[in-house]
Order: C-alpha cells, then sequence, then structure tokens
C-alpha cells in the first residue's frame, strides 16, 4: 500500500521536560493517557528535517528540505505508543495548508530559518531559536533506555475534522542516537505553544538526545477519511 507521507526525517533533535499532567487533558483522545517515564508526563520540543517528503507517493513540490519545531507530547492508546502534537511551526504554507486539510494537523507556516544545526522561527513579535552540538559518536539506544522511550513512537494520533480520533503508524528502522548534546535554546515556550507551556522555561530537561533518522513511512490506517481509529490487531506489533 502507498504511504499517505514518505520520506526521510534527519537530524532529529529532542529536549524533554517532565510536566503536569493538567497540560495533557485537552490534548488525550478517548482510551488514551499519557506514556509515563519513571512515574512522569513527558513533554518533548523536536526540531527535524523532513527530506524528499511525498504525498500518496507523489513528491511535494518545492524544496527538498523542509524543517519543522513542535512540542509533542508522549501518550499511549492501550498497547499503542505514540505522540500527540501540541503545535507544529515549519517554513512552507503549503506543507502547512496539506497537514491540516489531510490529518487536522496544528500546523502553522511561519518566518523559518535553518543554518547548520539551527532553527529559527519568528513567531509572536520575536525570534525564537534552538541549536545544538552533538558530541562523538550515535549508537542504537539501550533496550529500555530513556533514548528508546523517546524514538521508539510508532504511532501519531490525532483529531479528524469530523472530531473522531486518528491513528497514523509510522514505520522506520531502529535509529542511531547521539546522547552528548549540546543545546543552545532561546525560545519562549508560552509564545510558541500557549500560556499553560510557560512551565518549561523554569523546568530542567529530563533527556536532550539527537537521533540520525532514517527514511520513513506514515500510513493512515483504518478508515482515514472517516477519521476512524487504527484497528487494535496492529496492538500486538506495536
Amino acid at each position: 500500500m502507498t504511504p499517505f507521507l514518505s520520506g526521510r526525517w534527519s537530524n532529529i533533535f529532542v529536549q524533554a521536560w517532565a510536566v503536569p499532567e493538567d497540560l495533557y487533558r485537552p490534548f488525550l483522545l478517548p482510551d488514551m493517557e499519557p506514556d509515563r517515564w519513571e512515574g512522569r508526563a513527558i513533554a518533548g520540543l523536536v526540531a527535524l528535517d523532513l527530506v524528499d517528503s511525498r504525498l500518496f507517493g507523489v513528491r511535494v513540490p518545492g524544496r527538498t528540505r523542509v524543517p519543522e519545531m513542535a512540542l509533542q507530547l508522549y501518550v499511549r492508546d492501550g498497547r499503542r505508543r505514540g505522540v500527540r502534537t501540541v503545535r507544529k511551526f515549519v517554513p512552507r504554507p503549503m506543507v502547512a495548508g496539506v497537514s491540516r486539510l489531510a490529518a487536522n494537523e496544528p500546523i502553522l507556516a511561519v518566518p523559518y530559518r535553518r543554518a547548520g544545526e539551527e532553527h529559527e522561527v519568528r513567531y509572536g513579535d520575536r525570534t525564537h531559536r534552538v541549536a545544538w552540538t552533538a558530541v562523538g559518536e550515535p549508537a542504537l539506544p539501550a533496550e529500555g533506555g530513556f533514548e528508546q522511550f523517546l524514538f521508539n513512537r510508532p504511532w501519531m494520533f490525532g483529531k479528524h475534522w469530523s472530531g473522531l480520533p486518528l491513528s497514523l503508524r509510522v514505520d522506520h528502522p531502529p535509529w542511531r542516537v547521539w546522547t552528548d548534546v549540546r543545546p543552545r535554546l532561546e525560545l519562549d515556550p508560552a509564545v510558541l505553544f500557549g500560556e499553560h507551556w510557560s512551565v518549561l522555561a523554569g523546568t530542567a530537561p529530563v533527556g536532550i538526545s539527537v537521533a540520525e533518522g532514517s527514511p520513513v513511512e506514515v500510513h493512515a490506517l483504518a478508515g482515514f477519511v472517516e477519521g476512524q481509529r487504527a484497528p487494535r490487531i496492529a496492538e500486538a506489533t506495536a
């Protein structure tokens, strides 16, 4: 089956915080709960590159490399482990428009500069920067470790225009990860993601990692047009 979305995800930076579970409540869908790490709900600031993106096998016109920055929550629906996006930023209106139309994604097109290992977004009358230096060589994450928790996420969850839950399966090989990462963040979480997320500005992160990335396929499952959930038989392999 031709995937809904395909391409390569690369240079995947994540800075993660433990957050109050009250912040999760507006984003939890039926049968969904925080996927806790050591008993704590986790939110992650993610910056990455989308390379050679294709929609139903057709290359998305324009630049072959599209950066994005997002805040995502780590959730589970039964045995299915995935992410739920709070808000995402990209530089291209076409990418944002297609994502909103196809999957009702909370995504905005904004002035965006990508240079070296730095993402720079202009939003809310100010500039926000995420940059990092990864030291050493990447390696596959340890079994049961925090990096595996962050990057082994076979599902993306959302809500269809109809209001029903939506499930997308994300297929990729295991990613090699850098764990010695020196971040440089200059941003206001309350401006980027909403006032409730100001808590991130005063909270020490629980982990910072960068994944090498790989080709990725995103499959829209189980009546995607109707916004139905993926069948639970997929849980056995998630």
